[in-house]
């Protein structure tokens, strides 16, 4: 077979990169994202402004003259930065195609000045990033997923290993599983004039604005972070207004400044064992949680009213996306049952 690798430039090549992902997947696992890769490819996403990118496909031809898209990838560049970040890949089990392709993009990092390729990160911070790296019979809304022998490709093609995070699942919480710390630091920030309240569809603009001021504070040091505007942000997260479940989601006010937040998402995976309506669920996803700098111990209490209504509901809950090493995956310990692991990876070029 010889393999190709060209960038995307037609509405043909659109197609093709838009359709790989269903030769690859189960449909029942599948991360359907074909509206934001549209956007991206197009430039028409919100985010789109702030970088460039260069969408590739890796095809494969036979003797006979037939062709079969084997890989995928776009790589996104912002001013300013050393690495380009490799993302929306896919591909099938194929080292040769997945060699070609990232030779091809180092090519071109090189060509802009840049000294590294990171990912996977599809083309943002606040879109999607990292694989998967074990328990791949299910996944959960929010979370990464791509087939187990992801990871093994792009080592193959010279990728190492440069930040690693985990998700706990949690079993429903009992009488005996409230944490002594945490209530503690509850009674603490209530004696402290914080008043720890939800939000509603009236408040949710203005809520979510107070959001976008802690967050990009919270959450500028993380890995791969890169700041967005107001407006992107309303763009990206206000249709989550139709989604939420309000209940789970918590922001402790001091007088009128937002000091912490902790925000659930219903899980709407396919799974049987989770069933949603109407923002309604049998498990949360424990997505965003952060505090400001002179707030310390909120993290717990809000922790705590959370654990409160999923034993008054007897619901499950999964802890996601914590970086290794931070102080949230103390949080809920005592109610894992699993753990799944994901990874986020680096080359030279």
């Amino acid at each position: 077979m010889e393999y190709r690798c060209t960038e995307v430039k037609s509405r043909k090549d659109i197609r093709d990169f838009l359709g790989l992902p269903a030769a690859i997947y189960d449909r029942a696992l599948y991360p359907r994202q074909k509206g934001l890769e549209r956007q991206i490819l197009t430039g028409r996403h919100p985010l789109s402004r702030d970088f460039e990118i260069v969408a590739c496909l890796v095809r494969g031809y036979g003797q006979g003259g037939g062709q079969r898209v084997l890989a995928r990838c776009i790589l996104t560049f912002y001013k300013e930065d050393d690495t380009a970040y490799a993302g929306f890949f896919e591909s099938h089990e194929d080292v040769q195609a997945v060699r070609l392709l990232f030779s091809y993009l180092a090519d071109r990092a090189r060509e802009k000045g840049r000294t590294s390729l990171t990912g996977p990160v599809d083309c943002s911070f606040w879109t999607r990033y990292r694989f998967k790296t074990d328990h791949f019979a299910q996944t959960y809304t929010g979370e990464p997923y791509n087939p187990p022998y992801y990871v093994r490709l792009w080592e193959a093609a010279g990728f190492t290993v440069k930040e690693r995070y985990y998700s706990n699942y949690l079993r429903t919480p009992g009488q005996g599983d409230a944490g002594i710390k945490c209530k503690d630091r509850l009674r603490y920030s209530r004696e402290k004039g914080y008043e720890i309240r939800h939000t509603d569809r009236r408040h949710f603009r203005q809520d979510l604005d107070a959001i976008y001021g802690l967050l990009t504070e919270v959450y500028c040091g993380f890995p791969v972070y890169k700041p967005l505007s107001r407006r992107q942000f309303r763009k990206m997260f206000g249709k989550l207004r139709w989604v939420l479940n309000f209940e789970m989601v918590f922001l402790a006010y001091h007088g009128k400044r937002l000091a912490g937040f902790l925000i659930c998402l219903p899980n709407f995976s396919s799974s049987k064992e989770s069933r949603c309506l109407f923002g309604k669920a049998e498990e949360y996803v424990i997505l965003y949680m952060g505090a400001g700098r002179r707030d310390a111990g909120l993290g717990g209490a809000l922790s705590e009213l959370c654990r409160e209504y999923l034993e008054k509901n007897s619901l499950r809950g999964i802890a996601a996306l914590i970086h290794e090493g931070n102080f949230s995956g103390n949080f809920y310990k005592s109610l894992t049952t699993r753990s799944c692991h994901y990874v986020l990876l680096e080359r030279q070029v």
